[in-house]
């Protein structure tokens, strides 16, 4: 990155060369001498010019009237008779030997120190009057006080006024060296009262404007060769504004000499002044006066040892339109330190929240959403005042979807009335299973569209289930990385998209993700960047009226392996075919205690390769350890085809979905533990070591139940009840990973 508030001397000087030199008219770049010793001026610099004996005299001269190499230190030498010994020079070859002025320099006559030349670095002068023919030099001393320099970071409230105009605006500007990035807001730019924020990022080499009247943001790249920290900006085609790292660009970049003590606004101050051409600023002749703090006389609120105090620039320059324009502008600082306000990195060089900068380069792109998750979501509407939650489970691969909530402004399902519902969604055969668990009956239906899992496919008019980016809104959109934030007090990465699909009204979409170094334990597994918020702003249509907020805040996101018993639609089936199956499976239990939900899911897992049954017909599982033995009972009752499969024509329902028939998938069941072909690949917690499972043939049994209500369990086969393998003390473990329902 290049150096931006401080250049050397020589680079400076070079690029002033190059680029232009100042209007005579407007100011002279003033001599650049060195401070005085012995004499009767207390050590004070050389005076640029000074009347001597009637005569306009700039630099040191030899006279009889001093000993040695001298100047005055004030405007009139005749007058006030303050003069002070040139100082002596260090390093070169001058053997500390004062500056010899004028001297003769590649033909010319030089009157003051100079940058440029053989004799490198700094500022040098030479000690003989023929540097061309003696070839002695040294480098130049002090020039009276030293030159502040600014910070690598600092932050600075500032009036500005134009007193031309008669007008001001209120400034707040941040610059930080290390991380590449500057900010400036401006208050009463654009519209009276109103902000105008401009960020750099050096890192990406762009600079965002932020205009607040209108709720708009404008990318453009930086500009390579601008050595200043902040772009200028002209208002009404004839003024403009230099941030204050322009203003207060010196530490000998624009060769600035010191004119002395002063007060300003009642603070004791020390006085520099330059003469300077900026042609990017429409070949700009500026005179500019700067104020610090005399750290000798006066103390800082920021505790800096000085800090600027005012800066005044005037000149000339030409306008938008090609037009002569005069500038008179003050810089009154109220406040800089050379710290940033805490949280700086989000709150000053982030583009606000609320603002969209299309076409802004993407740092970060946004984290992979996984196929299957479950969450619990908070629905905050700022407008209605309301607060909904909603607890929300899918598998894309699955191809389920369940929902739990109550209907508050849900049209499609705004008939079921206000108490708790749990939707099922079973987009394999399009129907929708809604269950009132107050009153304990169930609803089927097709599949409605317009929920937040589902999608129309057009051209065969019937619902599918969203994808996953299709889930959370990304597909199709463009979202831009913000930088970071917080939600709920976690440390986030923040991605934004301008949107004109939702409700047909435009949006701006704020996405939340955990960023790296935060771990939130949310399920089976640390999980690392997940969703926890999403903010939907609708922009206030009518001037002075607010933004339409809605907020979604979500907990507990956890991307495991689905318990498909989250799934469960056996109460939608009280009155239709199902047949519960108890089987005995044989090995080390060691592997399975502590680790029951692995051992479900393996086991459930096996019955869908081998049956064909999807996990929606699979439910009510329990499984028992017998203590005494290495037997394992796992029982499951197996649910017919939906009940919406092969309606002709039903809206938004897959025609003649290939599901297997009920009594199908148990002859396979049957079949497979019979011929001793299940087995379960078990691993430790730890995963070090396996182990092979394997259910007993011969001891499986259904569940019967007679028409006088007895329930009996016959050897899977047969006709005769029997009392099957089973234990006393069943597993009482977290009902998370074993559900006895």
């Amino acid at each position: 990155m290049r150096v931006i508030l401080q250049l050397s001397v020589y680079a400076f000087v070079t690029v002033v060369a190059l680029a232009g030199v100042p209007d005579p008219n407007v100011c002279v770049p003033l001599p650049y001498l060195p401070g005085t010793i012995n004499g009767n001026s207390n050590g004070a610099p050389c005076s640029p010019w000074y009347m001597y004996k009637s005569v306009n005299t700039t630099g040191c001269i030899s006279t009889k009237d001093q000993q040695g190499p001298w100047c005055a230190t004030t405007q009139d030498y005749d007058k006030d008779k303050k003069w002070g010994n040139c100082a002596g020079t260090t390093g070169g070859n001058g053997n500390g030997a004062p500056c010899v002025f004028p001297f003769k320099f590649q033909d010319d006559m030089i009157n003051q120190c100079i940058f440029s030349g053989p004799p490198q670095p700094g500022a040098w002068c030479s000690t003989t009057a023929d540097f061309d023919k003696d070839q002695k030099w040294g480098l130049c001393p002090d020039v009276g006080q030293n030159l502040p320099t600014l910070p690598d970071k600092f932050q600075a409230k500032i009036n500005w006024q134009n007193t031309l105009t008669k007008s001001s605006l209120y400034l707040e500007e941040y610059y930080d060296k290390v991380n590449d990035f500057a900010s400036m807001t401006t208050m009463g730019l654009s519209a009276t009262g109103k902000k105008t924020t401009t960020i750099t990022s050096f890192k990406t080499k762009e600079v965002f404007k932020v205009y607040e009247d209108g709720e708009m943001c404008v990318v453009s790249p930086l500009d390579p060769t601008n050595d200043v920290a902040f772009p200028f900006k002209v208002l009404n085609g004839s003024d403009f504004i230099m941030s204050a790292g322009d203003s207060l660009k010196f530490g000998k970049d624009y060769q600035e000499v010191y004119l002395g003590k002063d007060t300003v606004n009642g603070v004791a101050v020390n006085h520099w002044t330059a003469c300077v051409f900026r042609p990017e600023m429409g070949d700009a002749t500026l005179n500019i006066e700067y104020y610090w703090s005399d750290p000798d006389s006066w103390s800082t609120a920021s505790g800096m040892s000085t800090v600027p105090v005012q800066a005044v620039i005037t000149g000339k320059r030409t306008d938008a339109f090609g037009q002569p324009a005069t500038v008179s502008q003050i810089y009154d600082f109220a406040f800089f330190s050379d710290e940033l306000p805490d949280g700086a990195s989000e709150k000053v060089f982030q583009t606000p929240r609320g603002y969209v900068c299309d076409g802004r380069k993407n740092e970060k792109k946004l984290p992979k959403v996984p196929d299957r998750f479950s969450f619990r979501s908070e629905q905050i509407s700022e407008s209605a005042g309301t607060v909904q939650n909603i607890d929300e489970w899918y598998d894309f691969n699955a191809k389920l979807f369940r929902m739990d909530f109550i209907p508050q402004g849900q049209l499609i399902y705004q008939g079921f009335g206000n108490r708790p519902l749990s939707t099922v969604h079973d987009f394999y055969t399009g129907t929708a299973y809604v269950m009132d668990r107050y009153y304990g009956n169930c609803t089927v239906m097709p599949i409605p569209d317009g929920g937040v899992d589902t999608v129309n496919n057009g051209a065969a008019n019937y619902t599918q289930i969203r994808d996953p980016m299709q889930f959370f809104d990304f597909s199709g959109e463009t979202y831009y990385y913000e930088g970071t934030g917080s939600a709920r007090h976690i440390g986030a990465d923040i991605y934004s998209s301008r949107r004109t699909d939702w409700d047909g009204i435009m949006s701006i979409w704020e996405w939340y993700f955990s960023k790296d170094g935060w771990t939130l334990e949310d399920g089976l597994r640390p999980e690392y960047n997940e969703p926890i918020r999403l903010v939907v702003r609708i922009p206030a249509t009518m001037p002075g009226g607010q933004d339409d907020v809605s907020v979604l805040n979500i907990f507990n996101f956890d991307d495991s392996p689905m318990d498909y018993s989250a799934f469960d639609v056996s109460l939608c089936y009280r009155d239709l075919p199902q047949r519960t199956f108890r089987f005995v499976i044989v090995g080390d239990k060691s592997y399975v205690e502590g680790n029951w939900f692995a051992f479900k899911y393996l086991v459930l897992n096996a019955i869908e390769d081998f049956t064909g049954l999807r996990p929606i017909r699979t439910q009510d599982v329990s499984v028992e350890i017998d203590p005494n033995s290495h037997l394992i009972f796992f029982t499951f009752t197996m649910l017919d085809v939906s009940p919406l499969t092969g309606i002709p024509g039903a809206e938004f329902v897959p025609q003649t979905p290939n599901e297997v028939p009920l009594n199908v998938a148990a002859s396979k069941l049957i079949a497979t533990i019979n011929s001793n072909n299940m087995s379960i690949l078990m691993t430790k917690d730890d995963f070090s070591t396996t182990t092979m499972l394997q259910a007993m043939p011969g001891e499986i049994y259904e569940s019967v139940k007679f028409d006088n209500g007895t329930v009996v369990f016959i050897k899977a086969g047969s006709s005769t009840p029997v009392t099957p393998p089973s234990t006393n003390s069943p597993h009482s473990g977290p009902s998370k990973y074993i559900l006895s329902q």
